[in-house]
């Protein structure tokens, strides 16, 4: 792991556990003790967590750096704009519980699309022992699952830094020449009309290999339901399952029902990656 890596991986275990042991750590990790320790003397540095006797816990006084700030979903509007960074720490264990749920609609030999986005990001974390062909447009997905056995294909276009999204301003589907069985698609939100995007090129791209995908999945968690955005990414009746968690609100639940849409919900644990 790298380093930033490993302190999103201490950080989001701290935040879910309070507190952990050094030894639970560098198993989650997978660093030396001695590596560890520079982490965490880190990140108490930075007022982000305390050490304690064998092990740290999250800083009572939660010193977090601005470039850091975890939003909160509720109060904070939702803004592509803001940092995949700091996104991805919004609802990081129902995004977990979802992208577990996710990766085990996956079989070896498929071709799949997984569209980036930071509830997709989660998916890698159960999908290094698969042997999969994965589409994506996400310089961060591939990044983890590079070293593994599946085949990983990327789109071309240019780098945006702020979603770690690789769009080309041009061609609107640089996958059009593979057969996806499934295409598992974050959103940013969703209302009674559909999911919606507030890009226009990446919502060009993700509407094209909607049509083009076998199955459509769509994850998001439940803060994203009843959010309205500029534009619509697509149809009702071109989504085959959502997957969410159990706080969803149940006029969805009615909704997909009559529209003959499948609804996963993510099981409520901690789930164990790969």
């Amino acid at each position: 792991m790298l380093i930033s890596e490993r302190e999103r991986t201490i950080l989001n275990y701290l935040s879910e556990k309070n507190f952990s042991s050094i030894h639970e750590l560098i198993k989650r990790t997978n660093a030396s003790q001695a590596t560890l320790r520079r982490d965490l003397d880190r990140l108490e540095k930075n007022g982000l967590i305390k050490k304690v006797r064998g092990g740290a816990m999250i800083a009572e006084d939660n010193k977090i750096p601005e470039s850091m700030i975890v939003f909160d979903p509720s109060s904070t509007p939702y803004d592509m704009q803001q940092p995949f960074d700091i996104r991805m720490h919004n609802n990081v264990r129902k995004k977990m519980c979802i992208a577990k749920e996710a990766a085990a609609l996956c079989g070896n030999n498929e071709t799949i699309l997984i569209d980036g986005g930071t509830t997709s990001y989660f998916m890698t974390k159960f999908l290094k022992n698969s042997s999969i062909n994965i589409l994506t447009n996400s310089i961060i997905i591939a990044y983890e699952l590079v070293r593994t056995n599946n085949k990983i294909v990327i789109s071309e276009g240019i780098i945006t830094p702020n979603n770690m999204l690789i769009l080309d301003f041009i061609n609107k589907n640089p996958f059009s020449h593979f057969n996806i069985s499934k295409a598992f698609i974050p959103v940013e939100g969703f209302n009674f009309h559909g999911p919606i995007s507030s890009d226009m090129f990446h919502m060009r791209m993700k509407s094209s290999l909607i049509a083009q995908s076998d199955s459509v999945i769509i994850l998001l968690d439940s803060s994203k339901f009843d959010r309205n955005g500029t534009l619509r990414l697509c149809e009702l009746d071109q989504i085959d399952t959502v997957i969410t968690d159990k706080d969803i609100p149940s006029r969805y639940i009615e909704l997909f029902k009559a529209k003959n849409i499948r609804l996963i919900i993510a099981k409520e644990e901690t789930p164990q990656a790969i």
